[in-house]
C-alpha cells in the first residue's frame, strides 16, 4: 500500500470543503487500482490498493472488500 500527500487545487478546495467530503475514493480500471483520499488537516492523504489488498476506509471501517472486487463492481461469495 502506498501513501502520497497532495495539496489539492483552490477549486477542489472549495468543492470538498463547501461539502465537507472527508473520504471519496477513485476507481481506476485502466490501473487496476483503487485510489482512497482522506482529508486531513486540509489536505488528501491518499493510498492505493491494487489486486488482492483490502482497501481500507475511516468512513466504512467493516467493509470487507479487496481492490479486485470494486475494480470487478461485484463481492465474491
Amino acid at each position: 500500500m502506498a501513501v502520497t500527500t497532495r495539496k489539492f487545487t483552490f477549486a477542489e478546495y472549495l468543492a470538498y470543503d463547501d461539502l465537507k467530503i472527508a473520504e471519496y475514493w477513485i476507481v481506476d480500471p485502466l490501473q487496476q487500482q483503487v485510489t482512497v483520499c482522506q482529508l486531513l488537516a486540509g489536505r488528501y492523504d491518499d493510498t492505493v490498493f491494487s489486486g488482492t489488498m483490502r482497501v481500507c476506509s475511516q468512513i466504512f471501517p467493516a467493509l470487507n472488500l479487496t481492490a479486485d472486487q470494486v475494480i470487478a463492481g461485484k463481492i465474491s461469495p
